[in-house]
């Protein structure tokens, strides 16, 4: 008998454990899509709309598998960093290129996804001044991609210390500098680029892609379904908070009409007792 209630409570923490991580499954696909959403927006802004945006969201996803990278992080980053090129005037095949090359130096040094997003925002803040500061290039980039100054210096066709002096002067062009950095990249690391597949960092990757491509798949499944109950919710939500409001409203009337209530009954004794008062002195003093 015991055996019997063992083996049944084995089987219900079972059934649990199925059950809690298929429901952490559906909620990270969700989240999931919920960042994927975001990125997808940013690269319909930078392509000039959804189709484009689409392309560069699967060119992307794709170039990202075949190098061993993550998928999610190099999709994110890659969208950030395509709307800071779209501002600054590049095409959207510029920001493809600078893409690409960029990619192959990071899957050939193996870069983490933290550093993965570095790479890409140092790029970034560049579009966006202007110009090429110091603070991007030796700590967010030359930090991340060992060699980078000597191929900032190349690209650029200086010498070190021709570029440095450029470079502390604030007349080195970013568009120019990224585009001309990016496909030295590519150039330097293309080769290497493709081993990153057959490292641990890349199998990883691959492994985590795989759940990546899961989690679209549910999300894909579940979007419309809980999209109605999202909705639902909320007009639940809504009238919910109403019905409190109100309730409150009513609460807040009641306490201060009672309130009143208590203050002219108050008044009306004190002012009672004041007549009593002089009714009585009007008897002594006899008037």
């Amino acid at each position: 008998m015991f055996e019997a209630f063992a083996g049944a409570s084995i089987a219900v923490d079972a059934l649990n454990s199925v059950k809690s991580a298929i429901i952490g499954l559906g909620k990270a696909s969700l989240e999931q899509a919920r960042l994927i959403e975001q990125a997808q927006k940013r690269l319909n802004f930078a392509a000039g709309g959804r189709f484009g945006g689409g392309q560069l969201m699967n060119q992307a996803g794709t170039f990202a598998q075949n190098l061993g990278l993550s998928k999610q992080s190099t999709i994110e980053s890659f969208s950030s960093f395509a709307v800071s090129a779209c501002e600054a005037g590049l095409t959207s095949k510029e920001s493809q290129s600078v893409f690409e090359n960029t990619s192959k130096a990071i899957a050939a040094m193996g870069l983490s996804a933290e550093d993965t997003k570095g790479v890409f925002l140092a790029f970034s803040q560049m579009l966006g001044k202007g110009k090429v500061s110091s603070e991007e290039l030796r700590q967010q980039l030359a930090e991340r991609i060992p060699g980078a100054m000597a191929l900032a210096a190349k690209s650029m066709n200086m010498t070190m210390p021709e570029f440095t002096k450029q470079l502390e002067s604030g007349n080195i062009q970013s568009k120019e500098f990224v585009m001309n950095l990016t496909k030295l990249f590519g150039t330097q690391h293309g080769e290497a680029a493709s081993e990153n597949l057959t490292t641990l960092e890349g199998k990883l990757n691959t492994l985590e892609n795989s759940f990546f491509d899961l989690k679209t798949t549910i999300a894909a499944s579940l979007g419309p379904a809980t999209m109605r109950m999202i909705e639902s919710l909320s007009t639940q939500v809504s009238a919910l908070a109403t019905k409190i409001s109100l309730m409150l409203e009513t609460n807040l009337n009641q306490q201060n009409a009672g309130q009143l209530a208590e203050t002219q009954a108050r008044v009306q004794a004190e002012n009672s007792k004041k007549s009593k008062t002089q009714l009585q002195l009007s008897i002594v003093t006899g008037k």
